[in-house]
């Protein structure tokens, strides 16, 4: 008997790869300047909340990328995590690995990443 049930790679990798790819616009989010103003609105009220929720998220996906293991952690942000737009080519060819190798740690990487962000949460079951 299993102490953890058997997860869904596939789905477990999808959720985490869209939580990744929304990294760059999330850090963008929350990079923008705090709106100032002495009067609250509804969307300056919006807008901070927003900023706040992609601080949080963006600490959360770096946290779990640290816990990673280098190779691991690097692949993700050479994938996800790099402002300049690269090609699953280019990076797997600036690694100096095969094709099929890049796309195997890649998939490795993303159920690892999926174990450890907020503490398995994009884990899914079967």
């Amino acid at each position: 008997m299993l102490v953890f049930p058997e997860i869904d790679k596939k789905q477990t990798k999808k959720k985490a790869h869209q939580v990744l790819s929304a990294y760059l616009r999330l850090r963008r989010i929350a990079g923008t300047k705090r709106v100032t103003i002495d009067r609250q609105t509804e969307e300056i009220e919006d807008r901070n909340s927003r900023k706040f929720l992609a601080i949080q998220e963006v600490s959360n996906i770096e946290i779990a990328v640290e816990q990673l293991e280098s190779e691991t952690a690097q692949l993700l942000k050479d994938k996800y995590m790099n402002a300049y737009y690269t090609t699953n080519i280019a990076i797997y060819m600036d690694l100096h690995m095969s094709e099929s190798k890049f796309y195997r740690l890649l998939d490795h990487a993303l159920i690892c990443f999926a174990e450890v962000y907020e503490d398995g949460a994009l884990l899914v079951e079967q």
